[in-house]
Formats: C-alpha cells, structure tokens, sequence
C-alpha cells in the first residue's frame, strides 16, 4: 500500500548545494584555526611549569623586526661555531637531543634548530648560526651562537636579544659574571619560565637558555631565578673570551643543578 502523505517542502537551508557551501565554510574556518595556532615540540607538558605560574591565555610571543643576518659559513666555519657551545655541554655534561643551524629569530619562537642539509643556502654556505639543547638533571638546556660580519650587527641583536622587548613578562638584570652579560627571565612560547643568559664578545653573540624541568624540586619564582641565572652564568664563563674569573665556574654550575 502506497503512502499517500504529502511530502512537506525541503528548507531551502537543507538543500544538497547549500549544505556543501556551510560544510566547506565550517572547514576553510578550522584549517585557519589550526595554521594560527603555535604548536612546539618543546610543550608546556614536557618541560615542566606549564601554567607560567599565573601567565593568562593570551598571546605569549612575538619576534622583533629587522633583525640583523648573520654572516655566511662555511663547513670549517660551522664546526668552530659548534665546537665553541661543546665547551658548554662538557662543563655539566648531560644527554644533548639535537643541534644545527639557529637565526637570531629563534632566541624568541624557540623553534628548533634546522638541519644542515634544509638550511643550506643558494651559494653552498649556511647562517652563521648555531643551537645545541640537551637535557640535564634539572633542565633542558640550549646554547646559541651567532657570528655576523662586523661588531655593529652583533651590537644591534645583543641590544634587542638582551632586553625585554617580545619577552613576556620579561625580567632583565646585569650578570654578576662574565662581565658585561645580560640575564634574562621570561615566559616563553611554550608558558614556561625560562632563563637566558647573553654575552656580546665582538662580532659574535651568545645565548645559553634554561628551563627547569616539571620532575624537577618545585621552585618559586623567584628561587628559579637565582638559580636559573647561577647555572646558566657559570656555563657561560666558558665560553671563548668570557674573561670570567677562574674561581667558582664549576662550583657555581654544580651548585646550581
């Protein structure tokens, strides 16, 4: 037997063309949604302090305009920047987990270093740049290098670098040792409290950065701090021409994690 009720009218919103065109607007919406959104192999959840102890939701970074490039490198070039940071990572020791090329963006993104085969240039030569992390006891810790072809760049990135412009909730304080280096604590992109220290030696700049790790002793803010910039003052005494004192480098990077 044949159903003989009327068949009421189709919404003109339930039509085939129309829930197509709602289904590709809903999902052009979500593709933007997701590239505007900041995703970090280094997330909050792994390196500890992810709710920046009080940092709200808003927007956390930025990177400051202009930077200055630094100079080309070759191979040879690239090994004596890198063996400059292995000072540092044989001072504490600890598991190093990835090292290549960085640019002076990097000290605010925190994005990884890049591998050498996908940063090389068009000439053969790479940026000379170079980033090595590795994890300690306590924290995971990174070492930047910049070289650049005169003193005038390397001055212009110290100055930006070493302040707290797109440093969220930036706190900037002149270190004890080596002479003229910057410490630095701030909220990084990941909403964890980091600690940098920056050393400005002629034409090139150095960053070592820390942040503690979330099975690490629980810290406030302000015991983060000293003992943030003690570790991270005494891995930069060695570096080449820190013109620390001898006494207490290791002591104080011992002490400190």
């Amino acid at each position: 037997m044949e159903d003989d009720r009327e068949t009421p009218p189709v919404a003109w919103w339930a039509g085939p063309r129309i829930r197509l065109a709602v289904l590709l607007v809903c999902l052009g919406g979500a593709i933007v949604l997701l590239l505007g959104t900041r995703t970090s192999l280094l997330g909050a959840a792994a390196i500890g302090g992810g709710d920046a102890q009080g940092a709200s939701n808003a927007p956390t970074w930025c990177t400051p305009r202009g930077l200055p490039a630094p100079t080309d490198a070759d191979p040879e070039a690239l090994i004596a920047l890198r063996a400059r940071l292995l000072r540092v990572f044989a001072l504490y020791g600890g598991q190093r987990y990835v090292g290549g090329i960085a640019t002076p963006g990097d000290m605010w993104s925190d994005d990884l270093p890049l591998r050498l085969r996908s940063s090389r240039l068009a000439d053969g030569l790479w940026p000379a740049g170079y980033e090595m992390r590795w994890w300690t006891r306590d924290y995971d810790v990174g070492a930047d290098v910049f070289a650049f072809g005169g003193s005038r760049q390397a001055r212009e990135l110290f100055k930006v670098a070493a302040s707290t412009d797109c440093h969220r909730d930036g706190v900037l304080w002149p270190a004890f040792s080596p002479p003229r280096a910057r410490n630095l604590m701030w909220v990084n992109p990941d909403l964890a409290r980091q600690s940098d220290v920056f050393l400005l030696r002629g034409s090139r700049v150095y960053r070592i950065a820390a942040v503690r790790l979330q099975g690490a002793p629980a810290e406030s803010v302000q015991a983060q701090r000293r003992t943030g910039a003690r570790l991270l003052d005494a891995l930069a005494c060695v570096l080449p021409d820190a013109q620390c004192k001898a006494s207490g480098a290791v002591r104080g990077v011992h002490s400190a994690g």
